[in-house]
């Protein structure tokens, strides 16, 4: 196989993007064609694959190479990849907070990988054979899987989408960040970092930012910004070789609560979940003036 070379925005990552489309398009015309009760059955089927391919690729030659690291490969190494092995019993056992979860961080982190497929770009830029070609295809479709099971959860109402729910989201949010902070400590035999303290540098194995953002990105000037306002200094310390270290998951807190939870409000939840929110707005409003106009009438009396 000639060798494959996927850049940021060149014709290749248009053609991955491409494809989510017509996988996407081709999945919802085969459920609406069949009907609720087999839609339910394709999640479950796309679900129960993802979850399945997580652990077989270990028998491809590109993990065999890379033994035992590639074992940490397939564990919950990032936020995806917990999504990932979590999403059938999710979908099948969880309740309303749990599903809504799933939905929101399937499509966020689905839509970001595809966005920023940093595994098509490596590989692409190093070798272009066969296994690390299939690869490549793994990562899309492990991507491709979450978004559309999440689409065709919301279509076919199988979870209904509720803004109540955004303060407990960032709460999940904050328990899977923490699952793959245990991961990682869990299988610290297989990365063999020298020295220990490289457990916390945010440049070496940080998955989903667990362990803050590196240095290389955070010299952006915006991203500079942004962490200066919303990750205070007391979540940030520095390590042995000079390298800014952040606390672990709870470094993200303020920035979770105080950004990101409401530019998901504005961007998702506002055209989404219109109808909930203009409700409880008019009754907030009413509850308002109703005690205001009770307030006026005690005056009067």
């Amino acid at each position: 196989m000639s060798p494959v070379s996927v850049t940021y925005w060149g014709f290749l990552h248009f053609l991955i993007i491409a494809f989510f489309f017509l996988f996407a398009w081709a999945m919802l015309l085969l459920a609406k064609a069949k009907g609720k009760d087999f839609a339910k059955k394709l999640i479950l089927a796309l679900m129960w694959g993802n979850f399945a391919v997580h652990f077989l690729r270990q028998f491809t030659p590109y993990y065999f190479e890379r033994w035992p690291f590639a074992l940490y490969l397939s564990s919950a190494l990032n936020l995806c990849a917990v999504l990932v092995l979590a999403a059938p019993f999710l979908f099948m056992f969880g309740n309303a907070l749990l599903k809504e979860y799933l939905v929101i961080m399937s499509i966020l982190g689905g839509a970001i990988a595809l966005l920023f497929p940093t595994t098509p770009v490596e590989l692409g830029a190093r070798v272009g054979d066969f296994w690390t070609f299939l690869e490549m295809v793994r990562y899309c479709l492990c991507h491709y899987i979450l978004i559309v099971t999440a689409m065709l959860m919301l279509y076919f109402g199988f979870h209904k989408l509720n803004y109540r729910r955004l303060p407990m989201e960032g709460v999940l949010f904050l328990g899977a960040l923490t699952i793959i902070f245990l991961n990682k400590f869990a299988m610290w035999g297989l990365l063999k970092p020298d020295p220990a303290y490289m457990f916390f540098d945010s440049e070496f194995e940080n998955p989903s930012y667990v362990f803050g953002i590196p240095n290389r990105l955070a010299d952006n000037p915006i991203l500079a910004l942004i962490l200066q306002v919303f990750v205070w200094p007391f979540l940030r310390y520095t390590l042995p070789n000079g390298a800014t270290a952040y606390l672990p998951v709870v470094w993200i807190v303020p920035l979770l609560y105080l950004l990101l939870l409401p530019a998901l409000f504005l961007v998702l939840y506002l055209p989404l979940d219109f109808k909930r929110i203009r409700s409880d707005c008019a009754f907030l409003i009413r509850k308002i003036n109703g005690k205001k106009k009770a307030e006026q009438t005690d005056r009067e009396k």
